[in-house]
């Protein structure tokens, strides 16, 4: 049987904690860089007044659109982490308690491994080299400790 995985949802906390920390400051970064640079002229003379109308708003609107569209990313990640972790909190609640609810001892319900129904034998014990008999044996394996897919090497 499978080892199975663990997620750690203590990690998605804290990374999505992490993540509205960085949309906070792509926030200050942004109005630090505005604060910067309005008011500063990008010529003298003729030329630079042009280039003040024509550039400035163009500058300006990318300081502040980029800034937060940034921030709006990260605290949207931060959201999904948030959304992921409990999720997975509640699943395994849900399974905890739906094993706190199972009849235990002799009561319990014995299923072989690899057995689909109860009653009736598992693929391993109705074939235990692992193919049907005329089949390549094609068709790969998922190996039992771990669950990690094993291709097929030779057909």
């Amino acid at each position: 049987m499978s080892d199975g995985f663990q997620a750690d949802t203590e990690a998605l906390g804290r990374a999505a904690a992490q993540a509205r920390q960085h949309a906070n400051r792509v926030e200050r970064h942004g109005h630090n860089l505005d604060s910067r640079t309005r008011g500063r002229l990008l010529g003298k003379g003729k030329f630079g007044q042009i280039l003040e109308k024509a550039v400035r708003p163009v500058i300006d609107s990318m300081i502040s659109d980029m800034s937060r569209a940034m921030a709006k990313g990260h605290r949207s990640i931060g959201h999904g982490l948030d959304m992921t972790k409990k999720n997975i909190d509640d699943a395994e609640e849900a399974i905890r308690k739906s094993l706190r609810s199972q009849p235990r001892g002799r009561d319990a319900i014995q299923i072989k491994l690899g057995q689909s129904v109860l009653g009736e034998k598992g693929m391993r014990d109705v074939y235990p080299g692992g193919s049907p008999p005329g089949s390549t044996g094609c068709a790969g394996r998922a190996t039992a400790r771990s669950g990690t897919w094993i291709p097929p090497t030779t057909c």
